[in-house]
């Protein structure tokens, strides 16, 4: 606590706290506290095995620490709240810019929502909910991730493999080999094996099986989430009830552009019944396509089907070139020509690789970022392949925020870690349309992480929850604009670019089953929203009853399949989107509204459009 001393003395060294010389001595001192903690979750995302590890007993011990000093951060320095409000009452007579104004009100707020007007024992019982919210949010999340990557399935008969790739026949057979099973084919849920066979395999009872096992991840056995959910939720909301909300997600949409759970509803029903109904018709040809497939009048579609069919009857309706797109699709030209030349041709961002620099896996390549003038931003981290070990999904971090509150301005570590298919051994590292969506999302966060500037290291590139997708949504896109295709997509071993028919026979297809996947997204933010708008302890319960009466309350079709049941859904449970899953959705909002602004021009680069873009968000992020 040495930095939370010298901020003491720091304040009483200057007697009065009439400016904001405290705030920005507590604002440095919190960022090196910050600075840890962000050290903390990007290496543990991309290295899950970290806690499981026995030999590294000292490193689970420092971590396991951090994360009880983060949670407990404000808590720890209430101490100083005294000095914060005094600050903030005279607030109008300091002489504060705007900045200093915003600044001081957020981590005014701060204090309030950390516990500041508690009791002496609501305070003790504080500490002790955010340790236990803590630990038992880690423990779901390695639940997850284990039982993710431990599921394999020995296929004995190389027919029920029929209608996948020959190359992906051979990596279920190197799988096995690999764990001492010759002669047979290992499927699992990582590296695509998943979703090569429910899109490929023309066995309808291997399909189910996979189906109904990853449907059930984390629902029994070793890795059961299903009371660790319940207890996460009941602790939130005891947090939020003595703080003085109403539940928990209350407590968290205060500071969101929505507000309040009402305004979430007001935003995700409408929306939601208009998917439905979409949905509900494309069901209804989807089902009547695969009964003409199969000439069977009795058959009827299961959830293990949706991916088999829709496949084929994409095929149907848009020809077979749709398969040829990840041809040209290679990764280094994505993101060489892809995703940094459009951040070069916005706003003159040139990123170089550093070989020189240690990085904590040989998968990870280092980037410096330079701006236009060819001053540097900072580095980032791209680790973008599946591995053992590594928490599934894709997201971006800090490892460390830009600051200029101490005597010398500090660059960002920014992380990007995804989990894209693995290429066999002297194989091209070939994307799918879906990767390529991923990495210029992911990358829109990096964008955000080196362009926010500002004095303040805690509030600078700050943004409300749901606003936070607003670069990485707006940087998807340029990904499917003709003239950024053209630039990076080429064909893997001709060179030559994608041609002008195939790109529009894929814009012609975005919006194909829009309504099915829409409908099974809405359904998935407003699950979230139901486990966190309870009024009371959840008791004795069963998760997969809660779900089902969810669905039924919500009077969602049938066929709803949640993208992430209770027991896997890391968003909100071991991550930092309790209550919050919506904002992919009011950010969508934002980001079109953005994007028009550039095709308003009649240029996808307009410069001024992109420096009023630069200068209204991203550096004014603070909230």
């Amino acid at each position: 606590m040495e930095n939370m001393v010298n901020v003491f003395l720091f304040g009483k060294k200057y007697e009065v706290p009439a400016s904001l010389t405290i705030m920005e001595a507590m604002e440095y001192a919190g960022y090196q506290l910050v600075r840890g903690c962000g050290c903390r979750n990007g290496f543990c995302g991309a290295c899950a095995t970290i806690y499981r590890i026995a030999g590294d007993r000292e490193l689970k011990a420092c971590l396991a620490c951090s994360t009880k000093v983060e949670n407990n951060m404000y808590v720890a320095t209430l101490p100083f709240f005294p000095l914060v409000k005094a600050v903030y009452d005279r607030r109008d007579a300091a002489g504060l810019d705007s900045l200093q104004l915003r600044t001081l009100g957020k981590v005014y707020r701060s204090y309030i929502r950390g516990g500041a007007l508690c009791t002496p024992g609501q305070k003790v019982r504080l500490k002790e909910l955010n340790r236990e919210i803590s630990l038992k949010r880690i423990r779901h999340g390695q639940n997850i991730t284990q039982a993710t990557q431990e599921f394999v399935l020995y296929v004995q008969d190389s027919s029920l493999l029929d209608g996948l790739a020959g190359t992906t026949r051979q990596r279920f057979a190197r799988n096995a080999a690999r764990q001492g099973h010759q002669g047979v084919w290992a499927v699992g849920f990582t590296n695509g094996d998943y979703a090569s066979v429910m899109a490929s395999a023309t066995n309808r009872d291997l399909r189910r099986r996979l189906y109904e096992a990853y449907t059930s991840r984390c629902m029994d056995g070793k890795y059961d989430n299903r009371q660790l959910s319940v207890d996460i939720v009941n602790l939130r909301l005891e947090r939020a009830r003595m703080l003085g909300y109403e539940n928990y997600a209350a407590y968290t949409l205060e500071t969101n552009m929505a507000g309040t759970p009402e305004k979430v509803r007001e935003l995700l029903l409408p929306l939601k019944d208009a998917a439905a109904g979409k949905g509900r018709a494309e069901r209804a040809e989807l089902e009547a396509f695969a009964v003409k497939y199969e000439r069977d009048s009795a058959f009827r579609l299961e959830p293990w089907d949706v991916a088999f069919y829709s496949g084929k009857l994409r095929k149907a309706k848009f020809g077979s070139e749709l398969g040829r797109m990840r041809n040209y699709l290679l990764f280094d030209n994505v993101l060489n020509d892809g995703v940094f030349y459009v951040a070069n041709r916005l706003f003159g961002i040139t990123l170089t690789q550093r070989t020189d620099i240690p990085v904590f896996h040989p998968d990870v390549l280092t980037f410096e970022a330079k701006d236009a003038e060819g001053r540097p931003l900072g580095l980032l981290y791209l680790d973008c392949f599946v591995r053992k070990g590594k928490r599934g999904g894709a997201w971006c971090s800090r490892l460390r925020g830009y600051s200029c509150a101490g005597e010398r301005e500090v660059l960002p570590l920014v992380t990007i870690s995804c989990n894209f298919s693995r290429a066999a051994e002297g194989r091209p590292k070939l994307l799918s349309t879906s990767e390529v969506k991923t990495l210029f999302h992911e990358f829109g966060h990096a964008l955000a992480g080196f362009l926010s500037r500002g004095p303040y290291p805690q509030v600078t590139g700050s943004f409300p929850r749901d606003m936070v997708e607003l670069p990485s949504q707006l940087n998807e896109h340029w990904a499917w604009e003709p003239e950024v295709m053209k630039h990076y997509a080429r064909d893997y071993k001709t060179g030559r670019p994608i041609p002008d028919a195939l790109i529009a026979k894929f814009k012609e297809s975005e919006n194909f089953l829009k309504g099915l996947y829409l409908t099974d997204f809405y359904a998935t933010a407003l699950l979230d929203l139901e486990w966190h708008t309870v009024l009371r302890p959840v008791e004795g319960c069963d998760v997969a009853a809660f779900e089902r009466a969810f669905l039924k309350r919500y009077d969602f079709p049938e066929h709803t399949a949640l993208r992430f049941r209770t027991t896997y859904y890391n968003h909100i449970f071991a991550s930092s989107y309790p209550a919050q899953y919506y904002s992919y959705t009011w950010s969508a909002v934002l980001d079109t509204d953005a994007f028009a602004a550039f095709t308003g021009t009649g240029d996808i680069f307009d410069s001024e459009t992109a420096r009023r873009y630069r200068r209204h968000i991203d550096r004014k992020s603070v909230v």
